[in-house]
């Protein structure tokens, strides 16, 4: 399933068209989670990666706006004393919106969608759920948190021919490109530590809240 934002590949990105050759349209309308390109020395740059670090820049930059556009109208609906705010973002994985999760009973759904998350590093990535996740937190503990386990995978031309040179408009498989740096969410889980996961929620004697304090 491809992403719901980007991706349509009836209405590719300005790059992606000749002679630029920008792949972002191709990746975007995949399960392809291509957070980051990847430069080895000894291979040849190829101009169709620039455009498609501008697309990418570009998405960031459209995602991000819309996560701060919904999280605010949602503070400003669910804040009863501006003192109580702790902050839109936070040290963990945010949803693009916050109807994205739902809680009923021990069940809480992760609804397919965009999550932007920080990675090890320090780092924030956006990654995209294709497919929701139903998480059944009846054996857990009363207070903890919950969050996401992503995996990380590097991935050359050998595995996706689609990263070959492409400036004559098609592949050409004696030319690799960079690597394309994948990020996957593999599931959800629970700990009593919030250093241990990508926290999206906190669970406090069973009342489930986001990890920003804000209401589910």
């Amino acid at each position: 399933m491809a992403n719901e934002i980007f991706g349509d590949i009836t209405n590719p990105s300005s790059l992606s068209r000749k002679p630029f050759y920008s792949r972002f349209t191709s990746f975007e309308n995949t399960e392809d989670n291509y957070i980051l390109i990847g430069f080895t020395p000894g291979l040849a740059l190829q101009a169709a990666e620039l455009n498609e670090i501008q697309d990418i820049y570009h998405k960031i930059d459209k995602l991000s706006n819309t996560m701060m556009s919904n999280w605010t109208l949602y503070a400003l609906q669910n804040i009863a004393d501006i003192s109580d705010f702790t902050g839109i973002i936070w040290d963990g994985t945010i949803p693009l919106s916050p109807d994205m999760i739902t809680v009923s009973g021990n069940f809480i759904t992760f609804s397919s969608g965009w999550y932007y998350y920080n990675h090890s590093s320090g780092l924030n990535h956006w990654v995209y759920l294709t497919e929701d996740i139903i998480y059944d937190s009846s054996s857990d503990a009363a207070s903890g948190f919950i969050g996401f386990s992503i995996s990380t995978l590097d991935v050359f031309s050998s595995s996706d021919d689609r990263l070959y040179d492409n400036s004559s408009g098609s592949v050409n498989t004696n030319s690799p490109g960079a690597y394309r740096v994948n990020h996957n969410i593999t599931g959800a889980n629970f700990n009593t530590n919030a250093n241990n996961t990508k926290v999206i929620i906190r669970k406090t004697n069973n009342v489930y809240t986001y990890f920003n304090g804000m209401p589910i």
